[in-house]
Parts: structure tokens; C-alpha cells; sequence
């Protein structure tokens, strides 16, 4: 649909990811955002897209664009996620390796972070190693 959109009004690149974006975050509401994990919906409000789908929706649904509006506002004022407690370096700093497995543990890391679970960056190293050793991460050997 955004490509057929993006020939037919010659738009940018740059354009045509704002719509996909915007429609992508728009799905995302219609499908349950109520229904969504705190931290989920978290997510959706930083993400792009968001305040676009927000004003395509009032026109289609303006009580229920109003109620997500007035949730983002209260939530999220400046819809971006807050500064990670941990990032990569931190994890290479406890001796894992770098691989697919670093998103999941910086994904588990920053779910835990925005619903409040950890508040400082031990807490949020504990919980990574804990989730690593679950998961089964590769560590390296520290000698």
C-alpha cells in the first residue's frame, strides 16, 4: 500500500516511511493497544509513526484517538524511551559475547526499566544476568 502511495505522490523516501510508519502504528492501535503490556505500549508511543496514526485515527475514531492521546500525554509527554540503564558495552563489560541474544537481554532489560521492575543499573545487571544464565547466553571465560 505505501509503495503504491509513494509512486503515486512521487514521495520521498523519507515520506513514504513516515506513512508506512504511521499506518504500521495505527494497525497496532486498532489491534488492542488497552490490551498491550505496559511495556509494549510504551514502546508504540515512542515509536514512529505514533502521533501520526494518532490524528489519522481522530478523524476515523475521536473518542478513542482522544483516549490514547490523553494516555500517551500522561505516559510518555516526551514519547521517547528513557536512557537504557544498561546498553552492549555493559553486557561485554560482564563477559558475554556479543550475538542475537544481546537484543533479547537488552529488550528484557528495557521492558523492566520502563514497568518500573529496576530503577538502577545494578538492578538492571542482575536482572540481564539472570536472563542470560536462564537463556542460556554464552559468557566468556574471565581470567
Amino acid at each position: 500500500m505505501v509503495g503504491e502511495l509513494r509512486r503515486r505522490l512521487t514521495l520521498s523516501n523519507h515520506d513514504a516511511d513516515g506513512v508506512a510508519h504511521a499506518l504500521d502504528a495505527r494497525e497496532a492501535l486498532l489491534a488492542g493497544f488497552d490490551a498491550l503490556e505496559p511495556a509494549a505500549r510504551v514502546r508504540l508511543m515512542a515509536g514512529p509513526g505514533f502521533d501520526t496514526a494518532l490524528e489519522i485515527l481522530h478523524a476515523e475514531l475521536p473518542a478513542d484517538a482522544a483516549r490514547w492521546k490523553s494516555q500517551a500525554d500522561a505516559t510518555l509527554p516526551e514519547r521517547a524511551l528513557p536512557e537504557p540503564l544498561v546498553d552492549g558495552n555493559a553486557l561485554v563489560a560482564e563477559g558475554m559475547r556479543p550475538g542475537p541474544r544481546f537484543k533479547v537481554l537488552l529488550d528484557l532489560a528495557m521492558d523492566a526499566q520502563i514497568e518500573g521492575r529496576v530503577t538502577t543499573r545494578a538492578q538492571a545487571l542482575e536482572l540481564v544476568r539472570h536472563a542470560a544464565t536462564t537463556l542460556g547466553s554464552p559468557k566468556v571465560d574471565k581470567a
